[in-house]
């Protein structure tokens, strides 16, 4: 177990906590909301090729 939190976990939460990392603006006392991604619909030819596409 040591050997994972030395060679696996340190790493990569050192990472993740970074000043730039994904949880860098996350604490106990503080969250800050994610922005969502931009999303695009489908184009409905894409979704006309989809196995199940009669119950769109």
């Amino acid at each position: 177990m040591s050997i994972w939190w030395r060679d696996h976990l340190d790493p990569h939460l050192a990472a993740l906590a970074a000043e730039y990392g994904p949880f860098s603006r996350c604490s106990p006392d503080k969250h800050t909301e994610p922005r969502p991604l931009p999303v695009e619909p489908a184009p409905p030819e894409v979704l006309a090729q989809l196995p199940d596409a009669d119950s769109l």
